[in-house]
């Protein structure tokens, strides 16, 4: 065995510029296809991940006004919606709608200091992050005696701190904003990675909000966390449900769908999952396709490299070597170039996706590209490819090399 792994390195050898410049082309082409693995994974998972915070498990009930006659009433009628109707849904629907958030919206002018603005205000409750995506980072969050007590609190967006309190080097807790000229202590500072307006909203009790500013209490949004709605028929049939029950108890027409628009982004998902595979396999296919060029780069280069040792070959058939022994010479030959070359260009494919993956964590980048990595179980798919490629490409080369015949090799120069 040390005989044989002997002369297939003397034999490479003899051939080091060819083998090098061939090599590079599988080295290439093993290294396209992780950086675009990787670019592909990175740019699902950015998408999947911002597409998961902009919360497509959340169904928004928005009131309107009603545009279909119903029961001796005219088109027209405005439909309000309240805190308890998210409850009653809820009630009814059980386990499919896990939490119910209410919400109040209000433009109302914040003067801090030297600073003056308008901005939006929202009341809700406690539970809200689930349909905002919101998180705290500072401070507590709105809680149940807040709401009881109607408490004049507030959480601000870490944008609006800045805005508000940069002469403060520490915590901004315990610090009061005026909103409408009414004093509101700051109890919490949230952050998220979706910029939406919710987001950018100062966030109040909703018990305090409609004391203050809303004593019909009616809703300008109630947004319903939904489960178990794993399908498209079953996310069609929710909505046609949902406008129905809504529709009896609201009195208007069950399939007037402007007396209340129910968003529910179940397709979002389905859609996104489609672009994604598509994306996937394009990437896979264009890297597959570079690495196929190498292949056939190394397979030219094993015949050139059987025909400059035709002489060598025969002799080795006319002293008694067998078929497989000539055959195991090409194809390993094949196997070490493919190999070495490709996992040069796999580890410099990887170094460079874990270096675009750490640079974008130092930036805390929070686009449409996260985590441009390749998964061990790919590494481990690729070495497979490398070796099947190494074999694919040494077959023909070596089937040239077993039907060599001895006058054929006396002859060859």
């Amino acid at each position: 065995m040390r005989d044989f792994f002997t002369e297939v390195f003397i034999a490479m050898k003899s051939n080091r510029t060819r083998i090098a410049l061939t090599g590079f082309s599988i080295g290439w082409g093993i290294f396209i296809l992780i950086v675009l693995i990787g670019s592909g994974n990175g740019l699902v998972n950015g998408i999947t991940s911002d597409f998961e915070l902009m919360g497509n498990n959340v169904v928004i009930l928005t009131p309107g006004e009603t545009s279909i006659s119903f029961q001796g009433q005219q088109k027209g009628q405005t439909v309000k919606l309240y805190e308890e109707d998210g409850y009653y849904l809820q009630s009814l629907w059980g386990d499919t709608i896990p939490a119910v958030v209410p919400i109040i919206n209000e433009s109302l002018v914040i003067h801090q200091g030297a600073y003056t603005s308008r901005i939006n205000t929202r009341g809700t409750t406690p539970g809200y992050d689930v349909a905002t995506n919101t998180r705290i980072i500072e401070g507590r969050d709105v809680n149940a005696m807040d709401i009881q007590e109607r408490r004049k609190v507030c959480i601000i967006p870490v944008l609006i701190k800045r805005l508000l309190f940069q002469d403060v080097s520490g915590s901004v807790i315990g610090q009061h904003v005026q909103l409408n000229e009414i004093d509101f202590e700051v109890i919490g500072v949230s952050d998220t990675k979706v910029a939406t307006e919710i987001n950018n909203s100062i966030i109040c009790p909703l018990s305090t909000m409609e004391a203050i500013f809303r004593p019909d209490r009616h809703l300008d949004e109630l947004h319903l966390k939904v489960d178990h709605l794993t399908t498209a028929e079953l996310n069609i049939d929710f909505n046609a449900r949902l406008l129905w029950t809504l529709g009896t108890i609201k009195s208007f027409a069950p399939t007037d769908a402007k007396a209340v628009k129910i968003e529910n982004y179940y397709e979002d998902p389905i859609w996104i999952n489609n672009i994604l595979s598509g994306v996937s396999f394009f990437v896979v296919i264009i890297g597959l396709a570079t690495l196929i060029s190498g292949v056939v780069g190394i397979s030219n280069i094993m015949l050139i490299t059987v025909k400059e040792r035709t002489r060598e070959l025969g002799v080795r058939r006319a002293m008694g070597a067998s078929k497989a022994q000539i055959i195991s010479l090409v194809l390993m030959e094949s196997v070490i170039i493919t190999v070495i070359f490709g996992y040069v260009g796999m580890f410099l494919g990887i170094g460079l996706t874990q270096l675009a993956s750490w640079i974008l964590g130092e930036l805390g980048s929070n686009g449409v590209f996260e985590h441009p990595t390749v998964d061990f179980s790919v590494v481990m798919f690729i070495n497979a490819i490398m070796f099947v490629a190494g074999l694919v490409a040494g077959y023909a080369p070596a089937r040239r090399a077993v039907d060599i015949k001895l006058v054929e090799a006396l002859n060859a120069r």
